[in-house]
């Protein structure tokens, strides 16, 4: 019974894209079929864990345990599981491009299976034709059998696939556009948790994002650009959207009397059809559930043009209720301002430039996903080897920034949105070109910023090999998508609270041996809780028995920054014990203008029960104990979820610990940093990094980034400065390069 429960809490959290409470479960499951030499069950569990696998990335130990279960099903002749197992390992196959040894396995399976498994091998070895065929067969038998929703789903995107691959973009559209409804009326049953990971999941052979980068796709390829843009959109910041418009629910935002009516009649009109159409399906009434999607069909049009409306007349009450992607004329930016919008697909990568409300130019790049992460992670490997960095910083700008470059002015502030993995490099450090001497860099003098600029442009000519950087050349920062950055700054405030000026996070206490404790004591895990004994056990493997590397250069460097705005009583510092988490979530609440955490950062999963990014504070008590784990959150850590549910009425947080831009899983939302968990929080602009930073560069730039704010500039002119003068000490982008800036400048 345990097992059997345990197994099916693991299938649910798989199936809504909690991949690691799925695994937990499910290896309890496979640790008590064992136990109870129950080979059904042991099979079930390694099947399921199999799916984690790959769902991880791990697809040789995907195929492992595939096989495992095979023979075990095999040995007590469960044919049904059998089939499951067929199934799997062919997809395990697809995916390391082994096409005709999946074919063998596919073939052994029955149908409607083996069709699909074909249909698949099919798609992958661009047998287009044969593939539609296959997909249309089982389409039709599936919808006038009403079979499983979610093997229809995959069924249309699967045809929607045949028809790109055909070449027939208005056909592939019309498919793909019908498993995302099927998707999203999926997704609209579930509560908000539950929602989390619900479209980075994945669906029999596919993940659930993948339809709406196909409407982006072939959108695109059929000249309709702005269409694009919007699916586009569509992929990012989804559950961003919702938290945010959650949190201003509680603002006063409402309509005028009709229109309340006429949005309850509309509203209820449709979620009565779905529930009809629920029912017909239960009774296997197929008649009158194709009658239903014709009306379901009417009454979105209907809700779709009556939401339109509100957005363009009541667009605060609009943006709570309806948190949606905004199309592209809903896209407002200030002057100057233009955006380069990136969208990276199973097949390519799409690009739009956008000025004005109108794309101004577009990029389809016909490079897979895998192979742009294989480039970006050689990127980041070759960080260290000036000539291999240099070639790949110049191929990337090549493919992703020079076909965009002739439509910039020297004026404009370019706000990047990255997708996938490009959310891991800075645009500023891809290389132009080479140098002769210095370079102009354009700068607004009006604004009072030239001073320092000098530096800027003979700059070029002490770099290595004198290369000119993109960033060099525009004023670059980031954005999560066009639809959060309009949304956010539709909810500011006007003007921020009126607190001190400036609070350091730094050097807290990681270790019950740090010397600034009264009696120093060696490393303990015995009075900690289970989560943070496994944790400590880890650590202690990884950094030679400290639990976290001291950062003691970080308490210095908070010394300066806090005489630089006044010194106590103007400025604040919680370092050492008082670096704590509750200390920090009380100041955070203060309305402090800036804020900065010197202290290191985690991604998710980095540590065992930490399955979301988070910020390392004080794991020691002011008694010389590690924390206690506590039934929810981990003390010591100010986790992304935490930082979410917070009020920080703040102009700027700086994250100067490893890895704050990035999340584990880089699909869809899963790029979520903590950076982007303070901008929900209310924090205008979040200065993070990209990877593991050196210790005398961050320290150099962090305060010479704020000693230009002191002098009035802005934040984006100012990081560009600070860079500048770390670059008269560091060359290499390694040092200068990972700090980028989110949000306003």
């Amino acid at each position: 019974m345990e097992a059997s429960i345990q197994n099916n809490l693991g299938n649910s959290f798989l199936a809504i894209g909690e991949i690691d409470k799925a695994k937990y479960s499910l290896d309890q499951s496979l640790q008590i079929a064992k136990s109870l030499e129950d080979k059904s069950r042991e099979a079930n569990a390694l099947s399921n864990l199999a799916l984690i696998a790959s769902a991880k990335g791990d697809i040789e130990q995907a195929l492992k345990y595939h096989l495992q279960s095979l023979d075990m099903n095999r040995a007590i002749n469960h044919k049904d599981h059998q089939q499951i197992n067929l199934a799997n390992i062919g997809l395990v196959l697809i995916k390391q491009g082994k096409y005709d040894e999946a074919k063998k396995y596919f073939i052994e399976l029955e149908e409607p299976f083996k069709s699909a498994g074909l249909a698949l091998y099919d798609l992958r070895t661009n047998n287009f034709s044969e593939a539609h065929t296959l997909w249309a067969n089982l389409l039709s038998l599936d919808k006038s059998l009403l079979g499983s929703s979610r093997r229809v789903t995959a069924e249309y995107f699967g045809l929607g696939l045949a028809s790109e691959g055909l070449r027939n973009w208005k056909e592939s559209y019309s498919h793909f556009h019908k498993a995302v409804d099927m998707i999203e009326a999926e997704r609209a049953q579930l509560g908000t948790p539950n929602r989390r990971q619900f479209l980075t999941g994945r669906l029999i052979f596919f993940n659930r994002l993948e339809p709406y980068e196909g409407l982006a796709r072939v959108a695109s390829a059929d000249g309709d650009a702005s269409n694009g843009f919007f699916w586009s959109e569509n992929t990012k910041s989804r559950l961003f959207l919702e938290a945010l418009a959650n949190k201003q629910s509680d603002n006063g935002f409402s309509l005028p009397a009709d229109l309340t009516q006429q949005e309850n009649e509309v509203n209820t009109r449709l979620g009565s059809l779905y529930r009809q159409q629920e029912a017909a399906f239960n009774s296997k009434n197929t008649e009158l559930f194709q009658k239903l999607e014709t009306e379901i069909a009417e009454a979105k049009r209907v809700q779709e043009a009556f939401v339109s409306r509100l957005r363009r007349d009541y667009p605060s009450y609009a943006a709570v209720a309806y948190p949606q992607p905004l199309h592209l004329e809903e896209i407002k930016l200030k002057p100057n301002e233009v955006l380069l919008e990136y969208e990276v697909t199973e097949t390519a990568t799409l690009g739009w430039l956008v000025r004005d409300g109108k794309v101004v130019k577009t990029l389809n790049w016909p490079v897979s996903r895998k192979a742009l992460n294989e480039r970006v992670k050689q990127f980041h490997d070759n960080l260290s080897r000036p000539g291999q960095f240099e070639q790949l910083a110049r191929g990337l700008y090549r493919d992703l920034v020079a076909p965009f470059t002739a439509e910039l002015k020297p004026s404009d502030q370019v706000i990047i949105v990255p997708d996938d993995a490009l959310g891991t490099i800075p645009f500023e450090a891809l290389v132009m070109d080479q140098a002769t001497g210095s370079a102009q860099i354009n700068a607004d003098t009006s604004t009072g910023e030239q001073r320092g600029l000098d530096r800027l442009q003979v700059d070029l000519a002490s770099t290595p090999d004198g290369l000119r950087y993109f960033g060099d050349a525009f004023k670059l920062r980031y954005a999560q998508s066009a639809t959060a950055l309009v949304q956010t700054r539709q909810f500011r405030q006007s003007a921020k609270a009126e607190g001190k000026p400036l609070l350091v996070v730094a050097d807290p206490v990681f270790d019950v041996a740090d010397a600034r404790l009264q009696t120093a004591q060696p490393l303990q895990i015995a009075d900690a809780g289970l989560a943070q004994t496994a944790i400590r056990r880890q650590l202690a493997k990884r950094d030679g028995g400290a639990v976290f590397a001291r950062l003691p250069s970080t308490d210095e460097s908070a010394g300066r920054l806090a005489a630089m705005f006044g010194g106590p009583g103007r400025a604040d510092i919680l370092k050492g014990l008082d670096a704590n988490e509750e200390m920090v979530k009380q100041k955070l609440g203060q309305g402090y203008r800036y804020t900065v955490f010197a202290t290191h950062g985690i991604l998710a999963n980095d540590l065992p029960y930490l399955q979301e990014p988070a910020l390392v504070l004080s794991l020691v008590s002011r008694s010389g104990n590690y924390l206690p784990s506590e039934n929810e959150g981990s003390p010591g850590f100010l986790t992304l979820a935490e930082v979410m549910s917070l009020k920080i009425d703040s102009d700027l947080v700086a994250l100067t610990a490893c890895n704050t831009g990035m999340g584990r899983d880089l699909l869809g939302e899963g790029a979520m940093s903590m950076g982007r968990g303070f901008q929900y929080a209310g924090v205008d602009s979040v200065l993070m990094s990209l990877w593991s930073v050196d210790d005398d560069s961050t320290n150099i730039l962090t305060e010479k980034f704020f000693a230009h704010l002191r002098e009035g500039k802005g934040k984006l002119e100012s990081l560009r400065l600070a860079r500048a003068d770390v670059r008269q000490q560091y060359k290499h982008p390694y040092y200068w390069a990972p700090f980028i800036l989110v949000g306003e400048p």
